[in-house]
């Protein structure tokens, strides 16, 4: 998806461990959304955005925005090898690898978020590799809360598309509603129509029986007479001879 000045290159939920300290609080699940940020002008910098949301508290939101100049000190202080152009992509590739192994009784790559007590407007977002031997933080990136203007700014475009997602769903529902009540119209014409059929049938039915069964009581009636003449007959020509 581009937007003027604007590349959204990932989108999706992953499970990770919300620390105090050194102390678990609890296993979210939070939704990871980058952007690459292209400047409109010349004066403008290029920037990668990172930020992290959960869905079921609007007050959970950290961000970071990080541009190739950032980026260099913290190439520097991580021992980063790649640069700021093939950065984002690797930094998708790693939170892909936390989500495939999140589903793993054991999982290799791990996703934490720290906080401290002290400070909940800073956490640093650790992506660790765990082996037999330790835990290797392979990036760790530190995100910040939004300020009150910045926060008020990301719950509006929440409730656009909560509004947004809503007005879809209802036009989803009339569309869904008004196939529904065609093809419920079409069931009862064809029922209907298979109810009429089958009146007919079986008015055809009790027609041909009735004929056949009074056809079949006229040979009777018409055997019984043909016997009774016979025997009528041979009683006179005893009687004559």
């Amino acid at each position: 998806e581009r937007r003027e000045g604007m590349e959204a290159l990932f989108e999706k939920e992953i499970p990770l461990s919300l620390r105090i300290g050194e102390r678990v609080e609890r296993h979210v699940s939070v939704k990871f959304n980058i952007t690459l940020n292209t400047p409109t002008t010349p004066v403008a910098r290029k920037e990668l955005v990172v930020r992290a949301t959960d869905e079921t508290d609007p007050f959970f939101v950290y961000s970071l925005a990080i541009g190739d100049d950032d980026f260099q000190g913290l190439k520097n202080q991580q021992g980063l090898l790649v640069d700021f152009v093939a950065f984002p992509q690797k930094f998708i590739d790693l939170l892909e690898l936390c989500l495939t192994e999140s589903e793993k009784d054991k999982p290799k790559f791990l996703l934490h978020l720290v906080t401290t007590s002290s400070d909940r407007n800073t956490a640093t977002l650790n992506i660790i590799e765990a082996n037999a031997f330790k835990h290797l933080t392979h990036l760790s990136l530190k995100l910040l809360q939004p300020n009150d203007t910045a926060l008020k700014k990301y719950l509006g475009e929440c409730l656009i598309q909560l509004k947004e997602f809503n007005s879809a769903l209802e036009a989803q529902l009339a569309t869904v509603k008004a196939d529904f009540s065609a093809q419920l119209k079409n069931l009862q014409t064809c029922l209907a129509e298979r109810t009429d059929e089958i009146t007919q049938l079986k008015a055809q039915w009790s027609s041909h029986s009735a004929t056949v069964s009074s056809q079949h009581t006229q040979e009777i009636s018409n055997e019984r007479e043909r016997n009774n003449k016979v025997k009528i007959d041979d009683v006179l020509c005893a009687y004559i001879h």
